[in-house]
């Protein structure tokens, strides 16, 4: 079984919520930002008037506002749901050092990030996989020396054509100042494209 970590759907149905959130805010924004005094000319003299912001509309823009990050908040968390519930399995009661819903998201999208900065293509991408583990706590060697380990989360992904999946999550344990361990493993198209890119205008001299 594998549990959807991110979606090219789920990111689809977002999309346009999201923009009606930036184009609201920005609605607002332009309101609020009104001149304090505007002047109005005449051919004979200026005539100062005083401007005060439409409250009502902004109230309203307000709440719509706030209806459309509500809506954005609820389809994020049905989404998470399925993701949250099988970590918490996993986790128990730990909860200082282990990886929730939201870590396994970021580094996912992180991981793709960074091979995308490589040079890696999207399709390239499809099939790729990591596996991690964070690092323990940062403490002094003496305190290291004398602590027991923690527990924490080990998690194994995969990239497939719309999003990454988490394949699958046990409990681990990590010593205290110990590094994080990180396993990815790409394809030779992803490879290939990665060498492309580092190498791209280079001219190789001849022997």
């Amino acid at each position: 079984m594998t549990i959807k970590i991110s979606s090219a759907k789920q990111d689809k149905e977002a999309a346009p919520i999201k923009a009606d959130i930036e184009k609201i805010k920005l609605k607002i924004s332009l309101l609020e930002l009104q001149p304090a005094e505007l002047r109005i000319r005449s051919p004979k003299r200026i005539i100062p008037t005083h401007w005060s912001a439409p409250s009502k509309e902004i109230d309203d823009l307000k709440v719509a506002l706030n209806d459309k990050i509500e809506l954005l908040k609820q389809l994020e968390e049905s989404f998470r749901a399925p993701l949250e519930a099988y970590l918490k399995k996993i986790n128990g009661k730990a909860n200082t050092y282990t990886m929730d819903a939201e870590d396994v998201i970021s580094y996912a999208l992180e991981t793709e990030e960074d091979l995308r900065e490589r040079g890696a293509t999207l399709k390239s991408l499809i099939g790729a996989t990591a596996s991690y583990r964070p690092a323990g706590k940062s403490r002094s060697n003496a305190y290291a020396r004398k602590s027991s380990p923690s527990i924490t989360t080990r998690i194994n992904i995969r990239r497939v054509a719309d999003g990454w999946r988490l394949v699958h999550a046990s409990r681990d344990e990590c010593y205290v100042n110990e590094t994080a361990s990180e396993d990815i493993t790409v394809s030779q198209a992803a490879v290939d494209s990665i060498i492309a890119t580092a190498t791209r205008g280079l001219v190789v001299r001849a022997p």
